[in-house]
């Protein structure tokens, strides 16, 4: 009711007091906004935002219960207000009182805070009200203490050191035009008056920013979300960081594809000397996920040319071993390391050869090595010296040169268990691609992709390209890349097929490739393309900004068609799919990754230091006649003839659920007929399996599902879960969501994403194709009984939880007609699973299965 109108009606003394005193009330929490934009300026949850809140809500609560005591109308605005509590009343579920687990994740400014208070002893006031003039404070402080001290930098995560690098290139405009820059700050200086509590983000923001490239306008939207105190609420976490990961992504792309059209812009529209102007930094990393390696040191590493990178090195040499042996590039000759003082810095060299030895093996002495050397069909072993000449350096790393290559010699089965360390340790890494002769094409290839970056994102006036030139690396790029074998369209170079150069690239990501003289594939300005730079070119982001700004840039298609060259390399990043690999670098996504390479003999030794995986390779034990097995074969059964169980159990173990995430064949093997009711035996499945037992570019083996990185922790139960030989599962735990057993439960409906794996026959043909049918909001309950039908029972079992958002598989078992309580189940993974919506812990369930 309208309050005027319920004043008129009213018919006691109480009810016009009544009126009177909840009008007032609806002054302070409607019609002025004054308790709106008070609680907006605090933090949600905070201590001053509860006492403010829980008073007025006392006094609303008292008031409400005096409207019924007296017989008075409610007024209209209440449900306003009502729905503002119901909406409070959600977002407290996901109340979070610490963020000791995710602070690598915070926002820089807030990250900056608390370094401040609890190392430094100083408290930066909060002022959410003048977020702008606190945004431009806090960045200022940040830069400096992040140039000035190593203990400041040792406190970030390499994600948050990483937005710096972007943000601190962007407002120094070593890649861009610095108008745009000097427009953002000039705005910054007009906002920084006036008292704001609305997003700079949202859609109702009432200012258009100055921005004439994608580039620009999502660095900018990386300033708001990282130093815009409005964008963070450090009690209710999730939402923010979800975007906020999701920005810094998008913006380091844009920083590597900038960085690269403005090299390109520099050398082909301006035709600038390479040694004018000022020097480039380094090429950005993407933005990665790494908790699976945040206990990891070798992870751990600043952007090239950061300030942190001495210390990091510094770190690491302290903590690892250097390489045995080094070869000396001038000198032409093995030696120790031992017989230096400190170890040499090295650039090591990653190649693959194994596969095209002779059979039976021919051996070659090559002077000054102090071991034969298998050769093989690819090169001459003894050109090999003077090839490496051509890196510019005083010592490598090759495998043939300073790994011991007698398999039983003590000294290589240390060497192969500290591969880490000796990648990791060297100042660069090259990928040696002996096949490959000239970077002519791929060269060209990229100065396409370049062009058309700037044409399709960018409308600065400095920054223009003309048809002309682009039509030009169009020509030039005409052909198949350099990096497909000669005469074969879709065939790789044979460095993208080995197992061992897979391990060394996730070691080395910024890994250089070279020619098979040594050649190194650059940018217009003389700076190394790295693989993971190169993965990141070959697409170029096409995702349209969603900051407001004054000039719209539309993503134009007036460009030609892409070049045949531009085509190979996207199709050499997706039939690798190291595209994937190098932005994720999950262990998970490396060894299923795996599955798509080659190697000779010896698997797991492969790709162990890639996954943290070697435990079970150093354990080995000499046998009867002093020797080591290099292999890890000799006592373990094989896994689906492809890894030994010691190494399979020790990944699942470090990978934790993230091990069963993998989506497979074998996930439909038993959808459309289960066709066993007492077991599998000895026939292995594995469905629960990251890797298959048929290797190549087409895998069995798809990809590991996507899991949510907030703040993820694996069920209990997972941990108690074993891999037997057969490659089964034996799970005697589980934290059981929900089954197709359950009766309805229409008040408590779990609402879930569900994946389920199926087989469909091709039409007119006895093949069947493996499909995935995704329902993005089921009743999961309903969902899980329907899938059953007659003759299955479906179960959601939690792998892991988000801030209370479950994650789980999707477990399907025949329906016995008498079971047996206790009795043995055996089932196969079919699905995936997460939850909409935060439930509570899931307890576990004893259970007595056996996952095929």
């Amino acid at each position: 009711m309208d309050p005027a109108e319920a004043m008129e009606q009213a018919e006691t003394p109480e009810q016009v007091q009544h009126y009177q005193d909840i009008d007032a009330l609806a002054g302070v929490m409607v019609e002025d906004q004054k308790l709106y934009n008070y609680l907006t300026s605090l933090y949600q949850f905070s201590e001053a935002y509860e006492a403010e809140w829980n008073d007025k809500w006392t006094q609303y609560d008292a008031m409400e219960q005096r409207r019924i005591e007296v017989g008075a109308q409610r007024l209209d605005w209440q449900e306003i207000v009502e729905r503002w509590r119901d909406e409070d009343a959600k977002m407290r579920i996901e109340y979070v009182d610490s963020l000791a687990d995710i602070m690598g994740k915070v926002p820089l400014y807030y990250a900056l805070h608390v370094y401040a208070s609890e190392q430094l002893g100083e408290e930066l006031e909060i002022d959410r009200l003048h977020s702008w003039s606190m945004a431009m404070r806090d960045w200022s402080r940040f830069r400096e203490l992040y140039e000035s001290s190593a203990d400041f930098r040792g406190h970030l995560s390499p994600n948050q050191q990483t937005s710096f690098r972007i943000l601190d290139d962007w407002w120094n405009s070593r890649y861009s035009p610095a108008s745009d820059i000097e427009a953002f700050v000039a705005s910054v200086e007009l906002l920084s008056p006036v008292a704001s509590v609305t997003l700079p983000t949202s859609s109702s923001f009432p200012y258009r920013w100055t921005s004439h490239s994608y580039y620009h306008t999502h660095c900018m939207e990386l300033f708001f979300r990282e130093f815009h105190a409005m964008e963070w609420e450090p009690h209710v976490p999730r939402p923010k960081l979800r975007n906020l990961i999701a920005v810094r992504g998008e913006a380091a792309r844009h920083a590597i594809h900038m960085r690269f059209a403005w090299a390109t812009h520099r050398s082909l529209v301006l035709e600038t000397p390479e040694d004018e102007g000022p020097r480039l930094p380094e090429y950005m990393k993407p933005v990665r996920e790494m908790d699976f390696w945040k206990d990891n040191i070798y992870f751990q590493e600043p952007q090239p040319g950061d300030v942190a990178q001495e210390g990091y090195v510094e770190k690491v040499q302290s903590l690892t071993n250097p390489p045995l042996y080094l070869w000396d590039v001038q000198e032409k000759k093995t030696v120790r390391t031992s017989d230096f003082e400190k170890c040499p810095d090295y650039m090591c060299v990653s190649h693959t050869w194994g596969r095209w030895t002779y059979r039976p093996p021919q051996m070659v002495q090559v002077p000054n090595v102090p071991w034969e050397i298998k050769a093989n069909t690819l090169y001459d072993v003894r050109d090999v010296p003077d090839m490496l000449l051509g890196l510019n350096t005083e010592y490598v790393w090759l495998d043939l040169f300073c790994l011991p290559q007698d398999d039983d010699d003590p000294e290589h089965h240390s060497e192969v268990g500290n591969q880490t360390a000796i990648f990791r340790r060297s100042k660069a890494c090259v990928a040696w691609l002996n096949d490959v002769e000239e970077w002519t094409v791929t060269s060209a290839a990229l100065s396409n992709v370049a062009l058309r970056y700037l044409r399709n994102t960018c409308i600065h006036p400095d920054l223009e390209v003309s048809d002309e030139v682009i039509e030009a690396t169009y020509d030039a790029a005409h052909s198949p890349s350099e990096l497909l074998k000669r005469g074969m369209r879709d065939e790789p170079s044979s460095w993208f097929s080995s197992l061992w150069t897979l391990q060394e690239t996730v070691l080395c990501p910024d890994l250089r490739l070279c020619t098979r003289t040594m050649n190194v594939l650059s940018d217009g300005r003389g700076t190394p393309i790295s693989l993971s730079t190169l993965l990141t070119l070959v697409k170029i982001p096409t995702q349209r900004p969603t900051i407001p700004t004054r000039d719209i840039i539309g993503f134009q298609n007036t460009v030609h068609q892409v070049p045949p060259a531009c085509q190979t390399l996207q199709s050499l990043s997706l039939k690798t799919q190291l595209g994937h690999v190098m932005r994720v670098l999950t262990p998970i996504d490396v060894m299923i990754n795996a599955n798509l390479r080659a190697c000779k003999r010896s698997r797991a030794v492969a790709i162990m230091s890639a996954l943290d995986v070697v435990e079970w390779y150093k354990e080995r034990k000499p046998d009867k006649d002093g020797k080591v097995s290099s292999t890890g074969y000799d006592d373990d059964e094989l896994i689906l003839g492809t890894f030994p169980l010691s190494f399979v159990r020790e990944a699942a173990k470090k990978f934790g659920s993230a091990f069963y995430t993998a989506m497979s064949d074998m996930n439909s093997h038993r959808m459309e007929k289960f066709d066993t009711l007492t077991g599998y035996g000895d026939y292995q499945v594995g469905s629960m399996m990251p890797f298959t037992r048929n290797h190549g570019w087409v895998s069995s083996v798809y990809g590991a599902i996507t899991t949510s990185q907030l703040r993820k922790r694996d069920h209990e139960s997972v941990a108690t879960w074993v891999i037997q030989e057969n490659a089964a599962v034996r799970i005697r735990q589980a934290g059981i969501l929900a089954s197709s057993e359950d009766a309805p439960q229409e008040d408590k409906p779990i609402e879930a994403l569900m994946t389920i794996m199926r087989s469909e026959k091709i039409e007119g043909s006895e093949r069947r194709k493996k499909t995935a049918d995704t329902d993005p909001k089921a009743d999961m309950r309903a969902k899980l009984k329907e899938l059953a039908g007659k003759k299955s029972i479906y179960y959601a079992v939690v792998l892991s939880d988000d801030f209370g958002q479950q994650f789980g598989l999707v477990l399907q078992t025949a329906k016995i007609r008498l079971p047996t309580p206790g009795i043995k189940r055996y089932l196969c993974k079919v699905g995936f699973f997460w939850t909409l919506q935060m439930t509570d812990p899931v307890p576990s369930t004893k259970v007595n299965w056996v996952v095929a």
